[in-house]
């Protein structure tokens, strides 16, 4: 694994952890709440999906594009990652992108209580938390390390192409 594409190991880390809790930051006066979302799918072209329950009837109000935060983790896992980026809302199959890959959200979009969630990477931070003391555990801490020295405890900046 080379450092200069650290897409790939930011999406093979968020694919092994599946679990974040999405927290929007949206500067309008009805906000969409927090949530702990599952089944997080990263496309091809290393932006995150997720379904979340649609916000009440006022959905058309909010605002589609906003700034958020994902913190991904998994208990028993000695990593996580955070990350920032520009989040869309898809509430309608319609308005999704075509993919492949995302037939299984836009299925989810026929119920009309959910809505999909596009995030785009802006910066994403890799951390390796401290093992406990037993030798299992600094083996396999020893093991990760060696394997990916250069991502221990990272910061990856990605160039922001969205575009207000």
């Amino acid at each position: 694994m080379s450092k200069k594409n650290p897409i790939s190991f930011i999406q093979q880390k968020i694919q092994e952890l599946k679990t974040a809790l999405f927290f929007p930051e949206t500067g309008s006066l009805l906000n969409i709440p927090n949530y702990l979302v599952n089944n997080i799918q990263v496309d091809e072209a290393g932006n995150i999906w997720f379904i979340i329950s649609k916000p009440a009837e006022y959905i058309d109000l909010l605002d589609k594009n906003f700034h958020c935060k994902l913190d991904f983790f998994k208990k028993g896992v000695n990593h996580y990652v955070k990350v920032q980026g520009r989040a869309t809302i898809f509430d309608k199959q319609e308005e999704m992108p075509f993919s492949k890959d995302m037939r299984e959200i836009k299925k989810c979009l026929k119920n009309k209580q959910m809505a999909a969630v596009k995030v785009e990477i802006e910066q994403a931070d890799y951390f390796v938390t401290p093992a406990e003391n037993d030798a299992v555990s600094k083996n396999k801490k020893s093991f990760f390390t060696n394997l990916f020295p250069q991502y221990n405890n990272t910061s990856f900046y990605f160039k922001n192409s969205f575009s207000n």
